[in-house]
């Protein structure tokens, strides 16, 4: 994540890659909690050279941390109420809080994707 402007992908040539996704995956792009992290990311690159997140129901955004994989994820401390864009709270309205987790402690819905 840069410090200011678009978040991209750096290619092995060097070459940055601007990065996108739906509403809420555009919020986390967006987060400056997050400025100066690594991403892992999956969805498809376009021909105008962009590179399309997949949606963030399905699970396309991930960090590491001490050589292990984490779900961007945010939470309220408040309401126990786990999001995956940063904004304020649905219950209390409160603004939710950086939480990057394993994936595997999520629980999946039925159609959700498998990590």
């Amino acid at each position: 994540m840069p410090a200011e402007g678009l978040a991209w992908l750096e290619l092995e040539d060097g070459a940055k890659m601007p990065l996108s996704g739906d509403e809420q995956t555009n919020k986390v792009l967006k987060d400056r909690r997050l400025n100066g992290w690594d991403f892992e990311v999956y969805g498809n690159r376009q021909q105008d050279g962009s590179f399309v997140i997949l949606p963030i129901h399905q699970a396309a955004l991930f960090t590491y941390r001490d050589g292990k994989q984490l779900r961007l994820t945010y939470y309220c401390d408040v309401c126990a109420i786990r999001t995956y864009s940063p904004g304020i709270c649905a219950c209390c309205r409160d603004e939710t809080r950086l939480d990057p987790v394993d994936p595997k402690t999520i629980t999946r819905s039925v159609n959700g994707p498998t990590l």
